[in-house]
């Protein structure tokens, strides 16, 4: 064979193996990265807290929510609702007298709870129900006492449900707290058993705890 064709051809095949292995480089570069750039991480979300000083409660929820503490409810020791903008659903918090000693008369006490399907759980530390309530409309309800209080938490969901993850992380969040003497915040879980307290709240002339209402106090990242 002449020379020049043989290193010709030895030539080609170098080439050729080249070019190849530069594509398959490439088009693998481009499965490996598709939009790495782009990723969000939507686990961040961030918090604000809200406290009442009145009642001792504190929890937090997403501050793309709206609070409004109904300041002029004088009938219930706590009204605090949560909106999201654009949802027709909302979270409540009440804090209400009661003659119910514990949650196994509430569950029976109360038309709407009675029919519902109820489990164990726990809320500030305190032994709780949590209840999913279907008529007459959907609605979320957990309950524990407190103080000779009963406390409620109630979500009504919208169809999208926007309100689900805010609803537990207040949950799992909320505290009941008191203050010492030395002006120290105490978890209520250490000074008292569910149903009653140690300190006597200080009353107005028209039956509520005296003191400013809830109030939010600062904003958390997790």
């Amino acid at each position: 064979m002449n020379k020049k064709i043989l290193i010709g051809v030895v030539a080609l095949f170098i080439l050729a193996g080249v070019g190849g292995g530069a594509y398959f480089a490439f088009k693998g570069q481009e499965v490996k990265n598709p939009s790495f750039g782009g990723v969000e991480n939507k686990n961040d979300q961030i918090l604000t807290t809200y406290k009442d000083p009145n009642l001792g409660f504190v929890f937090e929820y997403p501050n793309n929510l709206t609070v409004n503490p109904h300041e002029e409810d004088k009938e219930n020791y706590a009204y605090v609702e949560l909106t999201a903008a654009g949802s027709d659903g909302s979270i409540v918090i009440w804090a209400k007298d009661t003659t119910y000693t514990d949650l196994s008369e509430w569950m029976q006490g109360e038309d709407e709870v009675a029919g519902g399907n109820a489990i164990d759980t726990t809320w500030g530390g305190k032994e709780a129900k949590k209840v999913r309530i279907t008529k007459p409309a959907p609605k979320v309800v957990t309950a524990t006492l407190y103080d000779d209080l009963l406390f409620l938490i109630e979500e009504t969901p919208d169809k999208e449900g926007k309100l689900d993850t805010a609803y537990e992380n207040i949950l799992s969040s909320f505290k009941f707290y008191t203050v010492s003497s030395s002006g120290e915040t105490i978890p209520a879980s250490d000074i008292t058993s569910s149903g009653g307290s140690e300190d006597e709240s200080v009353m107005t002339d028209d039956g509520l705890p005296a003191g400013e209402g809830g109030y939010v106090d600062e904003e958390v990242v997790e």
